[in-house]
């Protein structure tokens, strides 16, 4: 079984290949243009070129960043809301008290019956009222009660809150707040840079001079590696934590202390 970082990464790796074929094409136009012997005016007109290529490919490979960046973030919090189903449907008799989560008398009769004709396991029942907390936390709202894992504060108190999963501080963490602020600006605003993105950025003292209000966010291959190396720090970590919380999810793998023979 992989782990959730290994889950992540498969999942995004479709995402590489929208930067890999534009490289190679870039790459074979470099290479040819080094290995050419002809006449200087023709070297002349294929430098020109060159550097008009070079623009178009850095403000290409900006928008193809960007777009790359969008999904990344988007799967990142796509795997957050699996993991969180799964831990409630697998976990449901351990989900803490202070989490809140209420049924009706009608919904819990609703629930036993299909158990009583069915003759539902333990594990199917967990399933079933896991799957009816899903429902109700989805549906709510309520702004403490609304999950949202587009935040890396409300992550942390979702699964503090629910589970009693502490992700602590850190610099990773600080770059993946970054992140949302990044995506949202994308999506929502154009790419431009508003009041709202510097004081959350300043927050976790990440906040760059280049990025003053009005100007543009610009995703790098370098950044755009870096985010993908910090959700991966984000999933291993919360693959540790539950595996020694003791949870269940078959998203996550057991860990290697928990598999050896004595």
């Amino acid at each position: 079984m992989r782990s959730l970082d290994q889950t992540f990464t498969k999942r995004t790796e479709s995402i590489n290949s929208i930067f890999d074929s534009y490289r190679t094409l870039y790459g074979i136009y470099m290479g040819a243009l080094k290995t050419l012997k002809i006449n200087p005016n023709t070297i002349k007109a294929l430098e020109n070129a060159k550097n008009s290529v070079d623009y178009e490919q850095q403000k290409i490979s900006s928008q193809l960043y960007s777009q790359g960046f969008i999904l990344l973030t988007g799967a990142a919090e796509a795997l957050l809301k699996d993991i969180f189903i799964c831990l409630l449907k697998e976990n449901f008799t351990q989900i803490s008290t202070s989490a809140g989560v209420n049924f009706s008398a009608k919904e819990l009769q609703e629930i036993l019956a299909t158990k009583r004709n069915k003759k539902q396991t333990l594990e199917e029942l967990s399933s079933a009222l896991g799957d009816l907390t899903v429902k109700k936390l989805y549906s709510s709202k309520n702004p403490v009660e609304k999950i949202n894992f587009q935040n890396v504060n409300t992550t942390k108190e979702i699964l503090n809150r629910h589970f009693g999963i502490k992700l602590a501080d850190s610099v990773y963490l600080n770059a993946i707040h970054k992140y949302w602020q990044m995506r949202h600006a994308l999506i929502h605003n154009n790419g431009i840079i508003d009041e709202r993105y510097v004081s959350n950025t300043k927050k976790v003292k990440l906040h760059e001079k280049s990025e003053q209000v009005g100007s543009t966010i610009e995703v790098t291959k370098s950044s755009f590696d870096d985010a993908t190396q910090n959700f991966l720090k984000l999933f291993k970590e919360l693959d540790k934590l539950v595996n020694e919380s003791g949870l269940k999810c078959s998203l996550i793998s057991v860990s290697q202390n928990n598999t050896d023979s004595p």
